[in-house]
């Protein structure tokens, strides 16, 4: 049970002007807890979209034939291997692996 009769009160009157700025204070800092939430979705959500749009360039301009130029790649280009039931050549997992490093080094 709460006595808020027992509680002292000021003598002084309360300003508005201070009321006003504790009130925005709140929405201030109300709002900066949203924005630490959600930061880390919306740096995932970044490295995704730059993932993939840098992916679909690299198979709209057959960025696949770099890794015949390379001899380091060549005994490998052709190969398939299968991941999770479904067979994936070795030049889209090349272009996968690409477009991740290029979109973690565009990132702030």
């Amino acid at each position: 049970m709460h006595n808020s009769y027992l509680l002292p009160r000021p003598t002084f009157p309360v300003a508005k002007g201070s009321e006003i700025a504790l009130n925005i204070e709140d929405i201030v800092n109300k709002h900066e807890s949203v924005l630490k939430k959600y930061r880390g979705l919306y740096a995932f959500a970044d490295l995704l979209a730059t993932f993939l749009v840098l992916y679909v360039l690299f198979v709209l301009f057959n960025m696949r034939d770099l890794f015949i130029m390379f001899s380091t790649f060549e005994p490998y280009t052709g190969a398939k291997y299968n991941i999770l039931g479904f067979g994936v050549i070795f030049e889209t997992l090349g272009l996968i692996f690409l477009a991740f490093a290029f979109s973690l080094s565009s990132q702030p």
